[in-house]
């Protein structure tokens, strides 16, 4: 087991048998539930909220957080920073305070849930007794997701795909386009750096043969894409892989 997930793990152990402790009152002005939307499933939270740990993996930068509510339940996230996994394929997980973890769930970056998390975050107190939970860890994470939503990523103009060439156009998040590939079009939203919606070509433009579900994660600089894509939707597994380059932008884009 390497250093950042036997540390990330010590954080949990600790977490769970009670070494970490709550001391003094927790505030927070709104006591209404807080609900972090995720894929297949809503998390529904009690205030006022508590950083039970907050810890910086060594791995190149990992944060991992857990957060404690009133009713006891614990929140745990992590937003990746490992060295080895490239920018465009580190994300925010919930569920677990390592991105590998089996019950790591991936959040998309200024969806919903990210917001949700933000204000938790922002809310929540710190026991600066608590030598698990580092106040400059939590404030780097809060900063970091913020800084993904100043503005949508600007992909209009032609690419270079492996399904031959394909022009986005873009307005704010929402995205179409289309390819050369049996006539195809796109279209979908843009979350952070991943786009995902609906393919479709000729001749039916429907499901299950011509139509499915598409992913593309962009690099930090705009140039490229890596995703997959499927045939049909909500499956599990994806049929294969959809990559691109950029090769003109529009004005704006």
């Amino acid at each position: 087991m390497n250093k950042a997930r036997l540390r990330a793990l010590l954080l949990v152990i600790a977490l769970a048998f009670g070494l970490i402790q709550l001391n003094g009152p927790m505030v927070l002005a709104n006591d209404a539930t807080v609900t972090v939307p995720l894929e297949g499933e809503n998390k529904v939270l009690y205030p006022p909220f508590e950083i039970k740990g907050a810890v910086t993996a060594k791995d190149g930068g990992t944060l991992c957080i857990a957060v404690g509510d009133s009713q006891n339940n614990l929140f745990e996230l992590c937003l990746d920073g490992r060295i080895n996994v490239p920018l465009e394929g580190r994300y925010l997980y919930v569920n677990a305070t390592y991105p590998d973890d089996p019950l790591a769930k991936r959040v998309l970056f200024c969806s919903e849930a990210q917001r949700s998390i933000v204000g938790i975050l922002k809310s929540a107190k710190i026991d600066k007794t608590n030598e698990y939970a580092n106040e400059n860890v939590v404030q780097s994470m809060i900063k970091n997701l913020e800084s993904k939503c100043v503005q949508p990523l600007q992909i209009s103009g032609s690419w270079e795909t492996n399904f031959g060439p394909l022009t986005f156009t873009q307005e704010t998040n929402n995205v179409s386009g289309t390819y050369t590939h049996d006539s195809g079009r796109i279209e979908g939203k843009l979350e952070g750096n991943t786009l995902r919606g609906k393919w479709s070509e000729s001749p039916s433009y429907a499901p299950t043969h011509d139509a499915g579900d598409f992913e593309f994660v962009f690099s930090e600089d705009v140039k490229t894409f890596s995703g997959n894509w499927r045939y049909g939707f909500e499956k599990n597994n994806w049929d294969g892989k959809w990559t691109g380059k950029r090769i003109e932008t529009v004005q704006g884009g």
